[in-house]
């Protein structure tokens, strides 16, 4: 019997077409980077998109500084202000990047009597909102400010939506959050 017919013999038999089926290498590196491929391009993305929010955070962050300082100072003043004045400022700034959408920026800046009434709690809500009402209301010389950002940057991959456990709005959108306090300079 010649090899090629002993070899179609040992095929008729099952448990020996198993045994080389499972022998056979042809094809392991296919199935290598099938199982691979997919857990590494979402890690590479997940870190695309964190280094991506990280510098929006940034810039909101420079932004609302920038801008706070300007009321701190008295270059901005409540009589030289337009109603969207504070709004297209900040996003001019943070418009660096084309994703960036200025309807989902929300802006709350008020004005108090004293530091212990400026609210610390509830400035983010459970569904990734300003749980403050938008509005602008400058105060004058020496009094106390407080501005609250929020932009609501969406969430690609699911490792910054896991990321924050407090908030879990459901259209997967990681809220980007920057609060100033600061009393006015006593301008005249």
């Amino acid at each position: 019997m010649s090899r090629d017919q002993a070899d179609t013999a040992d095929l008729k038999h099952p448990q020996k077409k198993f045994r080389l089926f499972f022998r056979d290498e042809k094809g392991v590196t296919a199935v290598e980077f099938a199982l691979v491929v997919f857990p590494f391009l979402f890690l590479i993305f997940a870190i695309i998109e964190l280094g991506i929010s990280f510098a929006m955070q940034q810039m909101l962050n420079f932004a609302v500084e920038d801008i706070s300082r300007q009321f701190y100072t008295g270059q901005l003043r409540e009589e030289n202000l337009r109603p969207d004045s504070v709004k297209s400022s900040i996003c001019k700034k943070i418009s660096i990047l084309p994703i960036v959408d200025c309807n989902k920026l929300s802006i709350n800046l008020d004005n108090y009597t004293s530091f212990s009434e400026v609210p610390v709690k509830n400035l983010v809500t459970k569904n990734g909102e300003l749980g403050l009402p938008q509005t602008i209301n400058v105060g004058g010389p020496s009094t106390i400010n407080q501005i609250n950002v929020l932009y609501r940057w969406p969430v690609m991959t699911n490792i910054l939506y896991y990321l924050n456990p407090d908030v879990k709005p459901a259209d997967r959108v990681l809220p980007l959050f920057i609060t100033v306090t600061w009393q006015n300079e006593p301008y005249s």
